[in-house]
């Protein structure tokens, strides 16, 4: 998913207008991996939108979120 932002907002990376939003199906072991792998990961949180959790990721273009779609 591709997103437009109405203003910055917050976080561990640089405000942004746009952002790419990703799908993972185990969250927990991805934000693991790409910590480990020393990148700037934000912390897990769980928004109205997205309960089963998301973070971000500092991309050096841009900021790339990734939630985890709840099992239907």
């Amino acid at each position: 998913m591709l997103g437009l932002k109405e203003e910055p907002g917050e976080g561990p990376v640089d405000p942004q207008t746009i952002l790419f939003y990703c799908w993972s199906p185990n969250l927990q072991q991805l934000h693991a991996e790409l910590t480990a792998a020393g990148l700037e990961v934000g912390p897990i949180e769980h928004p109205f939108y997205m309960r089963s959790g998301e973070f971000q990721v500092v991309d050096p273009d841009g900021t790339i979120v990734v939630g985890q779609l709840e099992a239907s």
